[in-house]
C-alpha cells in the first residue's frame, strides 16, 4: 500500500540539447503489513471483555474501495473460530427458522428426525467491522443489552 504518494515533473532547457529536459520526482510511504496479524489486533482488542466460546455473529462489514468484502468475512470467521468464539452464521437463521416451521407444518417429516422448533442458540454478540485505507475498526455489541462491549481501531 503506497501512502502520502506525490508526483512532480520539472521541465528545463538545456544549453547543450535542442529540446527539453524532463524530470519526473515520485515519492511516497510504503506499508508492507501482514494483514491477518492486525486483524488479530483488532479483534483481540474488542474482544477483550467477551468471554471464550460465546456465540457471536457477524453484523456489518464496510470496506474501502480495493479491498474484498468477502474475503474480510472468511477471514472474519477464521479468526474468530481460531480465538476459541461460536460463530453464528446469521444470513441463514431466518432460513434455518423458515425450514423447521415447513418441517412441523407439512406433516412430510418424520417427527423423530427433525430437529425441534424455536431450538436456536441465541447469538451474545454481533461484531461490525470497517477497513479503510489506513485502519481497520472492530465493534462488539452486546445483542442482550445493546451496549457496546468493545471496540478498537488499529492503523496500518
Amino acid at each position: 500500500v503506497l501512502r502520502n504518494f506525490k508526483s512532480a515533473k520539472k521541465e528545463t532547457d538545456h544549453p547543450n540539447y535542442v529540446g527539453v529536459i524532463r524530470e519526473y520526482e515520485c515519492s511516497a510511504t510504503v506499508v508492507a503489513s501482514d494483514s491477518q496479524d492486525i486483524l488479530s489486533q483488532a479483534i483481540d482488542k474488542a474482544l477483550r471483555n467477551v468471554h471464550k466460546g460465546s456465540r457471536i455473529a457477524i453484523d456489518q462489514i464496510t470496506v474501502s474501495y480495493g479491498f474484498n468484502k468477502e474475503e474480510l468475512n472468511d477471514k472474519m470467521i477464521d479468526a474468530l473460530l481460531e480465538k476459541g468464539y461460536r460463530v453464528v452464521a446469521k444470513e441463514y437463521l431466518q432460513k434455518l427458522y423458515q425450514e423447521q416451521q415447513d418441517q412441523l407444518n407439512s406433516g412430510l417429516y418424520n417427527p423423530d428426525t427433525t430437529v425441534e422448533g424455536s431450538k436456536f442458540s441465541a447469538v451474545g454478540y454481533f461484531i461490525n467491522v470497517k477497513v479503510t485505507e489506513t485502519s481497520i475498526r472492530v465493534q462488539v455489541v452486546n445483542v442482550s443489552t445493546g451496549e457496546y462491549e468493545g471496540n478498537a481501531t488499529v492503523n496500518f
